[in-house]
């Protein structure tokens, strides 16, 4: 039984991925190979000067990850802050585009427990945080460093939302909302909206 309903979903993923622009499949076929190092993307996906640099810095960046794992530093380390923020901010801001095209959306949230940036960088207004971080990366439209929950991911054949729910503290039992934030991408723009 098992074994079908796994053969079911790889055919419906098949399907999905069938779907795709050739473009939106190719990013996605690059970026697999270069991620689980299955070939030479170099030479299988590099077609211009560009996208050669671009492959090198997802090399780079999944090389970097295994570093930033080990290098998570201690709340009370203040001076190994700035270079780790510099290196998470990098490999989370990854440009979702193949040959200046948007190709697709990434939704992103901190879980219930995480110290947060204001927990390690306390003198910087987290306003202030959150701007510079959507101000540095063209392809980041949103940010709330400061607030903790989950989120919930609805795909439907007209777009991919997402909700996030903030839970009011972190302290205590509590299914209380503090707050909520949505964003969809409709189908085929490839780029997010606030809802």
């Amino acid at each position: 039984m098992a074994t079908r309903n796994t053969t079911n979903l790889s055919i419906a993923e098949m399907r999905e991925f069938a779907n795709f622009s050739p473009c939106e499949q190719r990013f996605i076929r690059r970026n697999l190979d270069i991620g689980l190092g299955r070939c030479d993307a170099f030479k299988l996906w590099a077609r211009n000067a560009s996208e050669n640099v671009d492959i090198r810095r997802q090399y780079v960046a999944y090389q970097d990850l295994k570093a930033v794992r080990h290098s998570i530093p201690d709340a009370d380390a203040v001076d190994s802050i700035s270079p780790f923020i510099g290196q998470l901010a990098r490999l989370a801001a990854f440009d979702l585009a193949q040959d200046g095209t948007p190709v697709g959306v990434e939704f992103g949230v901190s879980s219930v427990t995480s110290p947060g940036f204001e927990g390690y960088l306390p003198q910087i207004p987290t306003p202030f945080l959150e701007r510079a971080l959507v101000d540095s990366n063209p392809q980041l439209q949103w940010a709330d460093t400061s607030r903790r929950g989950y989120m919930a991911v609805e795909l439907t054949p007209q777009a991919a939302s997402c909700e996030w729910r903030f839970v009011s503290g972190v302290r205590q039992r509590s299914t209380a909302l503090g707050g909520t934030h949505r964003m969809a991408s409709a189908l085929g723009s490839n780029t997010l909206a606030i809802e």
